[in-house]
């Protein structure tokens, strides 16, 4: 495959663009290292204060013009006592996503946007528990109620074959999955799906059938589940990496109105290769 240089226009675009984050991120750094100070200091005094709820009082009070109140010096069990490890764990991601989008949305106020942030901040930052529902923790922050209508969701909460009512294996792609086009080396079996612990497992195993080495499962929603326009929320763990796997989530039209695959456009939400 050729590999083309990219042109002057759009190098000095690409160029223009970066040289902005940087005068941008210049300007937010400064309020980053008082966040940082804030959450240390919150982590000292062990006062199990939540320290999204320190940073986001902090914020306010910058919005509303009050100056900080005098520091507090932590306690001398506090030496004794370090903070909480899930805690720090967590403060680096928050910041990083904080500043990841007002990079990308560059307010002029960017203490209301950092105060917008932490009040709608993913609850994930301050639940640490294993047993609480990741997907439940995304819909809290991804879908407020007020914003969206739930219209389609599988939880998998039972255990078996995936819902007839929701799911259709696609079984009838190994008519062409073995192509030259496509050379996969799977067949597409409905016994290598099942629902169990609250999860859709697919597994490809080493097994002859049909010809192929491997067999493995393809679901889809067609005619069960179909939208013009909305938001897909995913939570998907991977297996781990080994060659020749390629698990995959995408959306694909209903109807082929502009022509077969590729012509009326697909939507990777996920490939792994």
């Amino acid at each position: 495959m050729p590999v083309l240089a990219p042109s002057n226009g759009r190098r000095q675009r690409r160029e223009g663009k970066r040289a902005a984050a940087l005068k941008f991120m210049d300007k937010v750094e400064p309020l980053v290292a008082e966040l940082i100070q804030c959450a240390d200091t919150t982590l000292a005094l062990r006062n199990d204060t939540d320290v999204a709820e320190a940073m986001l009082r902090f914020l306010r009070q910058r919005v509303a013009g009050v100056p900080p109140p005098p520091a507090q010096s932590p306690p001398r069990h506090a030496v004794a006592a370090p903070p909480s490890k899930n805690v720090k764990r967590e403060l680096k991601p928050l910041l990083c996503d904080m500043c990841k989008r007002a990079c990308a949305a560059r307010p002029t106020d960017v203490d209301a946007f950092f105060v917008a942030y932490l009040e709608r901040r993913p609850a994930f930052i301050q639940r640490t528990s294993r047993d609480a529902s990741r997907r439940d923790l995304l819909s809290e922050w991804w879908a407020p109620p007020d914003r969206w209508r739930l219209v389609w969701a599988d939880e998998f909460d039972y255990v078996g074959a995936p819902d007839a009512t929701k799911w259709e294996y696609q079984t009838t792609c190994n008519a062409w999955v073995h192509d030259e086009e496509h050379l996969e080396l799977q067949h597409y079996t409905e016994r290598n799906a099942v629902v169990e612990d609250g999860c859709l497992k697919i597994t490809a195993r080493l097994e002859e059938e049909e010809g192929c080495a491997y067999t493995s499962s393809r679901l889809r929603t067609q005619y069960k589940g179909d939208w013009l326009y909305g938001r897909i929320e995913v939570c998907a763990k991977l297996p781990p990496h080994h060659r020749g796997l390629w698990p995959a989530i995408w959306l694909l039209p209903t109807d082929d109105a502009y022509g077969h695959w590729p012509s009326s456009g697909e939507v990777d939400v996920m490939e792994h290769v």
